[in-house]
């Protein structure tokens, strides 16, 4: 009976534990209907931005600082996700509180690509639509946090009813939006036919969990990439896996020729996760850091195959005998 008791206790103490470690912010109501924000399914391409400032989410009471494991956008109807399906979401700290206009975007470099894939089958009437990160974010717990939601599922529909709320900043606009059919919406310089930036934004929920500062040699885990062989000028995705979770962390990515170097520092590439392009084939490592405490992450190499040069002679005559059409 005693150990029964004393089990007990000790799962009580772990689950209140956990309950202290995870808390869940919501930041506006459910008051308004919000077309473009998470998206706006009636076209075939959609990206917005949306800035939550560092007030909205204290005032619910959020750990300081915090890592963002999910995040939640209120439907109010029912309705299939299959046109809609395929999202990449970035998050960031920033000092910005208002848009001054959609050329006023947050670039990818900037954030962090938190996830890339595909969300629930369906909405449900008066509920949470989740989404589980696939690469929790650090809060600072003073910055203001920027969402951003690309959506690039080819086709539209299946309507549901977003809740929102409206909030005017001290500057500038609240979110901004971009959606068009045919042509996607690049994140790093989102262009369409039809644009805009509106204080009436969805309403969300993060689910967060206390970070400890870090303390010590950090582990830096391994550098990983959206593509391994890509074409020369395509954007990809730097990012790292099994790292020390905690606050205080520093990163800088680096380039070398090899998979030992030597190594250089990319200016400005200073987050978790690296939106960047190249010409050549580059290794990349991260250099995670603890204040004076400095580890490397294993590296990862992507390959761009060079291009084939030379002089070509087209030749506008038939082949009458199974002659070649052009020399070089």
């Amino acid at each position: 009976m005693r150990k029964l008791l004393l089990l007990l206790v000790a799962v009580l103490t772990v689950l209140s534990i956990q309950t202290k470690a995870q808390t869940t912010v919501t930041v506006g109501t459910n008051a308004s209907t919000v077309n473009y924000f998470p998206n706006y399914y009636l076209y075939d391409y959609t990206y917005s931005q949306t800035i939550y400032t560092a007030v909205e989410l204290t005032g619910a009471s959020a750990p300081t600082p915090g890592y963002i494991n999910k995040i939640r956008y209120y439907a109010g109807t029912t309705a299939a996700t299959t046109n809609w399906k395929d999202w990449v979401i970035y998050l960031g700290n920033t000092t910005k509180e208002g848009f001054s206009g959609t050329a006023d975007f947050i670039p990818p470099t900037s954030m962090t690509e938190v996830f890339n894939g595909v969300i629930d089958a369906s909405t449900t009437a008066n509920s949470w639509l989740e989404i589980t990160l696939t690469t929790p974010f650090l809060w600072d717990g003073a910055s203001n946090l920027v969402v951003a939601i690309d959506e690039n599922t080819p086709t539209y529909g299946n309507s549901p009813t977003w809740k929102g709320y409206t909030l005017a900043p001290s500057s500038g606009s609240k979110g901004i939006y971009f959606y068009q059919d045919a042509t996607d919406v690049l994140p790093a310089s989102p262009s369409a036919s039809s644009s805009g930036a509106v204080n009436l934004v969805a309403q969300i929920q993060f689910e967060m969990s206390s970070a400890t500062p870090c303390s010590g040699m950090p582990t830096a885990g391994s550098a990983t990439s959206s593509v391994l062989n890509g074409c020369s000028g395509t954007p990809f995705n730097l990012s790292l896996t099994g790292q020390t979770q905690a606050s205080g962390l520093a990163f800088q990515w680096q380039s070398g020729a090899t998979a030992t170097g030597p190594w250089a520092n990319i200016s400005g590439a200073n987050t978790l996760n690296y939106s960047t392009s190249q010409t050549a084939n580059t290794w990349y490592r991260c250099r995670v850091s603890c204040g004076t405490d400095t580890a490397n992450s294993d590296a990862v190499e992507v390959i761009t195959p060079a291009l084939v040069g030379g002089t070509y002679t087209i030749d506008n005559a038939l082949p009458t005998g199974g002659g070649n059409f052009a020399s070089f």
